[in-house]
């Protein structure tokens, strides 16, 4: 079998060949300054990130918030629990080897190739035990956004995009004996080809002109989404309600899902494989209020309507929605805040990933109004994934703003950057 190109590396193709690029449902990566901030941003987000997180930040905005550009806005994030993708390439290598000395010894069943074809085919199984039921998943994210914040009436304009998907590899227990039968005729070939004849015809009779095992049922599973959006954020701040400020974000969404199965000695991934395409709808709800000049909470729902997909193989894709509460502190000199999950985050490809449940926490202290210093940590409260701390920076010279940040540990990383200008 053989990657060509990371997990996460395919899942960005797919994003950035959807033709109106948008976020996808769950709370995550989205944009660098949040992920600077282990993941912080319903109450402390600026114009250049609300629509992503709480359409009421638009009218919950700063003094000094005016009119926002980002563009481009990129993150991915890996999460490789059981170092899979080492298995995978390993295997990609073994399965390459066992495909050219099968081929060679189906042209010409001599005792050389016999041989080289019983040492590839041990090598080969060795690999393949070793990755049975080991999950990897990676997302991505890509964007766009344009936001004119006010108290009275803010507007913001995203088009995004992400992709989610996991891989999951098994090992058809059928294949040992397979394997195992093909391992003695190579092995007996090997020791005398002329008496042994009949191993020979039998190693032969396994295997097709590709090099490819016949029957062999182990599998690599691949199951995803990619969700493309063009979202209209609309907010206003009611001084009536103590100048609570209310956000909507209306979603029209492009879904393609992608679910299929290719065999252990297959030599490519092809991402239009089991590809089903569906358009829809959705809205995100948010509410903020401030407490004072120093303290804000805020709730925001996403895809508040519930959607279910059905991909190519018969399996289940599901859209949930979810809830966040954030609440923060805010000083003239910098911020901080925790974000906490209200609901459960189900996989969106189940088996493939595990539930989770996050709180995370963030800093960002200003230097001199230009330069932003980050610092955040997320942990699940489901226990399924590790903490993981983040680092950011923001720099701001004269109206045009970078961001950049990264988050790791030992099974999962994620980095992201993005341009925008303020005026």
């Amino acid at each position: 079998m053989k990657l060509d190109k990371p997990l996460w590396v395919i899942s960005f193709s797919i994003v950035l060949s959807v033709p109106v690029l948008a976020q996808a449902a769950a709370f995550g990566i989205y944009d660098p300054r949040s992920l600077g901030m282990g993941g912080v941003g319903v109450t402390m987000a600026t114009a250049r990130n609300a629509s992503f997180f709480n359409p009421a930040m638009l009218s919950a905005t700063r003094e000094d918030d005016d009119f926002a550009l980002g563009v481009p806005i990129v993150a991915a994030r890996a999460n490789d629990p059981d170092k899979a993708l080492d298995d995978i390439d390993a295997l990609e290598n073994s399965g390459d080897d066992l495909s050219n000395t099968l081929r060679a010894f189906d042209a010409a069943p001599t005792a050389p190739n016999a041989t080289a074809a019983a040492s590839s085919l041990a090598v080969f199984n060795t690999d393949l035990n070793k990755i049975s039921n080991k999950v990897l998943d990676a997302d991505v994210f890509a964007g766009a956004i344009l936001t004119i914040p006010s108290k009275k009436f803010g507007v913001g304009v995203h088009v995004s995009g992400r992709a989610n998907f996991g891989a999951k590899f098994v090992f058809a227990g059928t294949d040992q004996a397979l394997i195992s039968g093909l391992a003695t005729d190579l092995n007996q070939c090997a020791a005398d080809p002329v008496g042994n004849a009949a191993n020979c015809t039998s190693a032969q009779a396994t295997v097709d002109a590709e090099g490819q095992i016949t029957n062999l049922q182990s599998r690599l599973l691949v199951r995803g989404l990619a969700l493309s959006e063009a979202g209209l954020a609309f907010a206003r701040r009611f001084g009536s309600a103590g100048n609570t400020d209310i956000g909507i974000t209306l979603k029209a969404q492009r879904i393609r899902t992608y679910d299929y199965a290719i065999s252990a000695q297959e030599t490519e991934i092809d991402t239009s494989r089991g590809e089903r395409n569906e358009n829809s709808a959705n809205i995100d709800l948010g509410i903020a209020k401030a407490f004072g000049e120093s303290y804000k909470v805020g709730l925001v729902v996403k895809n508040v309507l519930r959607k279910e997909f059905i991909t190519a193989l018969g399996n289940k894709i599901e859209l949930r929605p979810q809830a966040r509460l954030g609440v923060s502190h805010h000083r003239s000199w910098g911020n901080i805040g925790i974000d906490l999950d209200l609901t459960e985050n189900k996989p969106i490809a189940e088996g493939f990933d595990k539930e989770n449940r996050f709180v995370a926490i963030g800093a960002e202290i200003d230097v001199f109004s230009t330069l932003q210093l980050r610092l955040g940590y997320r942990h699940d409260l489901a226990g399924n994934y590790d903490g993981m701390p983040s680092v950011g920076l923001g720099f701001s010279p004269f109206g045009v703003h970078i961001d950049a940040a990264i988050a790791s540990n030992d099974k999962e990383m994620a980095a992201g950057v993005q341009l925008g200008f303020n005026f």
